[in-house]
């Protein structure tokens, strides 16, 4: 592991992920957690309860992460700020990327586009009923990662990311500053483009723009519904197998 980028979703994530894919990194985003087969979601599961349930110092060490990360040379958006302390500890010769969004306000709207909205699909939550790998991207997403980062104590998910969503916002980026030491952490936004990010990664800069992909939550919106689209079908077909069943069992009974 060499790059961990610890801001939030929605803080140039997906144009900082492509930049890092393009300067040669394998990166693990937030979107493999619920699109890479085999699913892993049972492995993060593990440690979100080792770090909030289980031994006394909650300490996750290289050896839980590798099984999950090892593929991955740098990690971006959700697992990289959920275990962002418990990440750099990890990897100690990891350089820091602390992206972040300019204005905090802008951070907020944007979320309640995008985010916020997916949060509440009836149509996810009736899928993840019926369809293995839709419960967990559902339940384990909204009801565990999300849920426990925006400090949720059993509230609306969405109101709670629109409530509480920019003290977490402020409170994270201060645990990362008081964490890191200066010298291995790079705060930084889209704004800023290629030049302080390939300096501080050793890089030369790509003879291409900087990209600039998902501002207005298009690339979301497309990923968010490729992720319910996967399992609508195993979860229709479920559906009407179990209807049968009752059916045909409704039927020998009289």
């Amino acid at each position: 592991m060499q790059v961990l980028c610890v801001g939030l979703s929605r803080s140039g994530t997906e144009s900082l992920a492509k930049a890092l894919d393009i300067l040669g990194y394998t990166t693990y985003h937030g979107w493999d957690l619920l699109l890479e087969e085999p699913t892993r979601s049972q492995g993060w599961k593990r440690l979100v309860e080792k770090k909030y349930y289980g031994t006394p110092d909650g300490e996750i060490t290289a050896a839980d992460f590798d099984p999950l990360l090892g593929h991955a040379t740098a990690t971006i958006e959700k697992v990289a700020y959920f275990f962002a302390p418990e990440l750099i500890a990890a990897y100690p010769d990891a350089k820091v990327v602390l992206n972040q969004r300019s204005d905090l306000d802008k951070w907020s709207r944007s979320m309640e586009r995008t985010v916020v909205p997916v949060t509440g699909s009836y149509l996810f939550y009736l899928a993840s009923w019926f369809d293995a790998r839709t419960f967990w991207s559902y339940h384990f997403n909204f009801r565990w990662f999300l849920a426990l980062f925006y400090r949720n104590p059993g509230d609306d998910l969405g109101s709670s990311i629109l409530k509480r969503g920019k003290w977490v916002y402020r409170d994270h980026c201060n645990m990362v500053r008081g964490q890191v030491p200066p010298e291995r952490l790079l705060e930084w936004t889209v704004e800023d483009g290629w030049e302080p990010l390939c300096k501080f990664l050793g890089k030369e800069i790509p003879g291409q723009p900087f990209p600039n992909v998902n501002a207005a939550g298009t690339e979301f919106n497309t990923k968010a519904a490729e992720v319910t689209n996967m399992g609508l079908w195993s979860a229709a077909r479920n559906f009407l197998t179990t209807a049968t069943m009752l059916k045909s069992s409704e039927a020998e009974m009289h």
